[in-house]
Order: structure tokens, then C-alpha cells, then sequence
């Protein structure tokens, strides 16, 4: 879509403003679906919506996804073991889609995708991180990391080792927690 508007070539070139809507605030997120599965004619506990929001990290589609998985495994109410058979719902569902993401990508940027689900920090320049994670260099991990941020995988940028900006993080949490499950599960 974004190539419809931006592209001079296209007939919409410049025919609308880009906006960047970012991850939902936890907390209306959180109100949401506790009004929603309210409305419905059924319950979500506090500690079970809380699960669900820190899950979903704010991803509006994956919120979405994780709370239609929980009202419909839940009879009256949703807990926090609901949420997480949700979770679980969730990954096989959507599991040809994450399988197929790492699939097609090329090795460098994989090893880089895999690492930040894996262990997302700041200092991802760091010898003993590239290392642990099979990565062969500072400037193979900037590529990756760059293509990682243009494709929409990965969110937030870190240059260097210094600073207060926040570390790269996968974009889709499903895809950061199955990663992690799966590479757990070997």
C-alpha cells in the first residue's frame, strides 16, 4: 500500500498523508476488552486482560486475535490460563504465516530475527551477543537489521552501543513468543 502513495510513478503519488498509528496504550487496550468481552455476555479477569495486553504487546491485530481465541475458549469468564490456551490457539493458527517469514529470508537476516526474539537487549553490537547468535560481524548485522526494519519486522533501530534509544524489537510478538517456543522446544 505503502508503494501506491509514495511511488512518483503511481497515479496516488502524494495523494494522501502517511500516519504511523504505533502500538495501542496498554491500559485502553486492557479497558477494551474487558467492555468487549463485558458486552458479549462474558468476563475477562483483570490479571487475564493484563496477560492478554502484555502478549499482544500492543499489536492491534494480534490483541485482536488473542481475544477472540480467549472469549472463545472461556464459558463465563477468561483467566489467565484461558489467555495463555489462547496464546496457544493463536501460534497454530498463524504458524504457516510465522514459518513462512523465516522461511523466505535470506540467512543473515534470520540469524538477526531469531536473535532479537530470542534475547532483545541494547547492546546488540556487542562481540558476545553476535556471537551467541551466529552473527558475523557489526556490518552484516547492520544490513540485517536495516532490511529487518524496511521490510516491517522489526521496529526501533540501535547504532552503536551507546544510549537511551529502545532496542530493536520484532514487530509481531505472536512471531517473537513462537520463535522462542520453538527454539525452547529443540
Amino acid at each position: 500500500m505503502d508503494g501506491l502513495f509514495s511511488d512518483r510513478k503511481r497515479p496516488f503519488y502524494n495523494f494522501s498523508r502517511r500516519m504511523e498509528l504505533g502500538r495501542l496504550p496498554y491500559e485502553e487496550l486492557g479497558r477494551f476488552v474487558e467492555e468487549r468481552f463485558g458486552a458479549a455476555g462474558k468476563g475477562i479477569i483483570p490479571e487475564a486482560a493484563d496477560a492478554l495486553i502484555g502478549l499482544a504487546r500492543g499489536h492491534p491485530y494480534r490483541a485482536q486475535q488473542l481475544a477472540s481465541h480467549a472469549f472463545d475458549l472461556c464459558r463465563a469468564e477468561a483467566d489467565e490460563e484461558t489467555v495463555f490456551a489462547a496464546k496457544e490457539a493463536a501460534h497454530k493458527e498463524a504458524e504457516p504465516e510465522l514459518r513462512a517469514i523465516l522461511d523466505t529470508m535470506e540467512r543473515p537476516r534470520r540469524a538477526v530475527l531469531i536473535a532479537l526474539c530470542k534475547e532483545p537487549v541494547r547492546e546488540i553490537y556487542s562481540r558476545p551477543y553476535m556471537q551467541r547468535h551466529g552473527i558475523r560481524g557489526s556490518g552484516s548485522l547492520r544490513s540485517a537489521l536495516d532490511a529487518l526494519v524496511a521490510s516491517g519486522d522489526v521496529e526501533g533501530t540501535v547504532r552503536g552501543t551507546a544510549g537511551g534509544a529502545c532496542p530493536p524489537l520484532p514487530t509481531d510478538p505472536l512471531l517473537a513468543a513462537w520463535v522462542r517456543e520453538m527454539l525452547d522446544a529443540r
